[in-house]
């Protein structure tokens, strides 16, 4: 059975990255992943060039720069993929809508702040609209599975400590590391360092130090470094038999074997790929929604809204 869909916001992770690799297009933007299951009706931008390009592109049905326009569609599933500083208004527009869609999918994060994440969920939910966040690595097989292996302590051993490097602003970059580590490692709290911070992004969304901390109190160290200077995120996890990290922002993981003689014997440590995949997963969320809308599969969303509430509590205290 074939369900529709529409955008609004026709920007890079809407469909728009130039990507030479279709592999890498399909797993990575809203149009290429939804595309799949989903017919595409309708997309909006308010640069109705822009929304063209991007009609004539995806072989969307109809294409606006009015969210007006939305009035005449039944849609099954309607995606926010504009700035983060328009979310809270154009998810409050949805609501008005006569004919709401079932499922809204929005980028990450939901709002600017935990007050307006707060009220929007309690909004939606008592609409009897489901609303989800597109945290791209919650949905990516790779991090399931690896979480796992956590799960199960057997393959890595106990969680030690770790560190991440990020830019582009705590609230931009590190909400998606935090659901990532939510998703790892369960419930967090968060430690403050009175310490310089910097904008490398956006003037109100400061890219600070700070550290978060798992529920058996072992820490999680987030370094700023500058966006021009270090573009993709690491991150490195100690655990008690293993290495765990990614230096392209998790598009893949490599393992490693602890050096347990000489420094001079580094270079004979084990470390191989677990998991590499072209890019993090829109796909497979797209798949999941599919699956629900079938009947196939259920996805509990009043835990996601949890965990967004979650971040930007997390983040506000920073």
């Amino acid at each position: 059975m074939r369900f529709s869909f529409g955008i609004i916001g026709c920007g890079k992770i809407a469909g728009e990255y130039n990507i030479s690799n279709k592999f890498n297009t399909d797993h990575f933007t809203h149009a290429g992943a939804f595309s799949k299951y989903f017919d595409p009706i309708i997309c909006l931008d308010k640069n109705i060039l822009k929304a063209r390009s991007f009609k004539n592109k995806w072989n969307f049905n109809k294409y606006s720069n009015k969210l007006s326009s939305l009035k005449k569609y039944t849609l099954d599933i309607l995606i926010v993929a504009t700035d983060t500083g328009s979310h809270y208004k154009i998810l409050l527009e949805i609501l008005k809508l006569k004919i709401k869609p079932k499922i809204v999918v929005c980028e990450k994060p939901l709002t600017n702040n935990y007050s307006l994440c707060k009220r929007i969920i309690n909004l939606y939910k008592k609409k009897n609209i489901k609303l989800i966040t597109n945290y791209q690595r919650r949905w990516d097989l790779k991090n399931l599975v690896i979480k796992k292996k956590i799960i199960k302590n057997s393959f890595f051993g106990q969680f030690r400590s770790g560190y991440c490097c990020y830019s582009k602003g705590a609230l931009n970059t590190s909400s998606h590391l935090i659901d990532l580590f939510l998703l790892f490692f369960g419930d967090l709290k968060i430690i403050k360092f009175n310490a310089k911070y910097f904008s490398d992004y956006l003037s109100y969304d400061k890219t600070k130090p700070f550290a978060l901390k798992t529920k058996d109190n072992k820490i999680i160290y987030f370094l700023p470094t500058h966006y021009n200077e270090n573009k993709n995120v690491e991150i490195k996890l100690f655990f008690a038999k293993k290495i765990l990290e990614t230096e392209d922002a998790c598009i893949s993981w490599s393992t490693r074997d602890y050096v347990s003689k000489n420094i001079l014997k580094y270079e004979k440590s084990k470390i191989k790929n677990l998991l590499s995949f072209n890019a993090p997963s829109v796909l497979n969320l797209a798949k999941i929604i599919y699956d629900y809308l079938n009947k196939n599969k259920y996805i509990n969303f009043a835990k996601y809204n949890l965990y967004d509430i979650k971040i930007h509590q997390l983040l506000s205290k920073i």
